[in-house]
């Protein structure tokens, strides 16, 4: 077993409305696959870097361009995703999985895949990192960025938000951890950094329908095993909603429900339970109030017609 660990940049429509929204709704478009080939001891066998001239967006977006350093003239001088996919393909070999630093890497390569036409059942069994550091570093139930995380375990970083760079600083953790440990319980680690995190199997025609799915609104208390359903919703884009809810135990949580769009047009769910926490609590408040004051300029508008 080797394990490959990788990291992508891409570049976003500059607005929702030129989005492509068929067959699937696209986020993001791949501009750069950077990866790192580790053997079974986490060593580094060799590397992976392509720059990609993207089918879609093509002209960088302001604040990825900002973030990334990535230029239009770098875009044109890329190769298109299909070649720089099908080397990645090669370059990966057989029996390995995936190693990432996050939670948005592999749907975003399986979506880039679909709007391709390129089979994504290739992708094999992946982990995100960061469970796995929270469990043996930090310990606090919470993401931690990759810059944060070299800091952390004293390794001199790599410039940032370039794909290679970020896959060898992942790689570059991934030494100081006890990876086969935590890969044996990465479903125990994960469980601690996200207390539920769920892929409804339903389809919806419209987001909206959701909320009336009790797989969706309603979870256990991870405290004290009491069911909990949701009963509010704060749209934060037409594709994410926000909730909050307290358990008679004490325990508060804050939810995230994120939307796919599926190759028939309807959507998929994922819901993630984060345990409340003051930064969360913070935000959330803020969205309630903004909401708050949206719904009252409407009454407003409204009386004054």
């Amino acid at each position: 077993m080797r394990y490959i660990v990788l990291d992508m940049e891409w570049n976003q429509p500059k607005h929702f409305s030129v989005a492509i929204k068929e067959p699937i709704h696209l986020k993001g478009e791949i501009i750069q696959i950077g990866a790192v080939k580790l053997d079974e001891n986490f060593r580094t066998l060799d590397t992976f870097n392509a720059m990609i001239c993207p089918k879609y967006y093509t002209k960088m977006h302001s604040k990825v361009a900002e973030l990334t350093m990535i230029s239009n003239q770098d875009l044109k001088n890329g190769i298109p995703f299909e070649k720089a996919f099908d080397r990645f393909r090669k370059w990966c070999g057989e029996d390995f999985c995936i190693l990432t630093w996050g939670w948005d890497d592999i749907p975003m390569l399986e979506d880039n895949l679909v709007i391709y036409n390129i089979d994504k059942s290739w992708i094999p069994e992946n982990y995100n990192i960061q469970p796995i550091f929270d469990a043996q570093i930090t310990k606090h139930g919470k993401q931690c960025a990759l810059s944060t995380a070299m800091e952390l375990v004293g390794e001199p970083p790599f410039e940032a938000h370039d794909a290679l760079n970020d896959a060898l600083s992942t790689a570059a953790v991934c030494r100081h951890l006890d990876m086969k440990t935590g890969l044996e319980n990465y479903t125990n680690c994960k469980r601690n950094l996200v207390p539920d995190s769920f892929n409804s199997p339903n389809k919806y025609k419209y987001c909206k329908d959701a909320k009336s799915d009790k797989a969706i609104t309603v979870f256990l208390c991870n405290n004290c095993n009491a069911k909990l359903e949701l009963s509010e919703w704060i749209a934060q884009k037409p594709d994410r909603y926000l909730s909050a809810i307290k358990c008679e135990c004490g325990q508060e949580y804050f939810i995230k429900v994120r939307f796919r769009r599926n190759e028939d047009r309807t959507y998929r769910a994922n819901r993630t339970v984060y345990v409340m926490d003051k930064e969360r609590k913070v935000y959330y408040e803020k969205k309630v109030a903004e909401k708050e004051e949206s719904r009252k300029k409407r009454l407003s508008a409204v009386g004054n017609a």
